[in-house]
């Protein structure tokens, strides 16, 4: 099930890692690659903000009983 994403839809790695909060979608890095930049509290409670692409993320589901394929409207 393929969900559409906006600013503050939860996601994680999908390699692991802490919950984050999409802050914004745009051109980022090198190359300009399409990214969800994307911000959390790092484990000394430190606001932290990095970019990833869409490959990169998973939706976390309000329950947290399965993943949501991310899709960009």
């Amino acid at each position: 099930m393929a969900q559409t994403i906006d600013d503050g839809t939860k996601v994680r790695l999908k390699s692991g890692g802490p919950t984050m909060t999409v802050v914004d979608f745009g051109q980022y890095g090198y190359g300009s690659r399409e990214s969800y930049k994307c911000r959390w509290f790092d484990d000394k409670h430190k606001l932290t903000e990095a970019t990833f692409t869409e490959a990169e993320l998973e939706v976390v589901p309000p329950n947290g009983s399965m993943s949501i394929k991310l899709e960009r409207a």
